[in-house]
């Protein structure tokens, strides 16, 4: 859960957003690291852009696949590591967590409609 909002994390096609407040320097050096160390990814991965909207920046990480080790459901942390920095260097950390989606969709019924 991060602020308050369940995200999911699945085997394949994984991408991970993180919109940053910073008003001075910016980011636009992409020092912001990604914790992904608990799926056996690393604990420093780098963005694939880091783009600015006013005083947001939207960094983002894309396309990852997961282990299928984990049960349905299961709790995963994630986050923002050290040493990410602004472009003043000015270090941040936040941490966070995504529930893992590994079960497959269910159909009940269907129905076939001429037209």
């Amino acid at each position: 859960m991060i602020d308050g909002v369940t995200g999911l994390i699945c085997k394949e096609r994984n991408s991970i957003t993180a919109i940053i407040q910073d008003s001075d320097s910016g980011l636009s050096g992409k020092k912001v690291y990604l914790d992904l160390s608990s799926v056996g990814l690393g604990d420093h991965i780098t963005p694939f852009s880091c783009l600015q909207s006013g005083s947001s920046w939207s960094c983002k990480w894309e396309v990852f696949s997961v282990s299928d080790s984990f049960q349905d459901g299961a709790t995963i942390p994630v986050g923002i590591s050290n040493p990410s920095q602004d472009d003043a260097g000015n270090f941040f950390a936040y941490g966070g967590s995504l529930v893992y989606d590994g079960e497959e969709p269910k159909v009940g019924s269907y129905s076939i409609v001429a037209s």
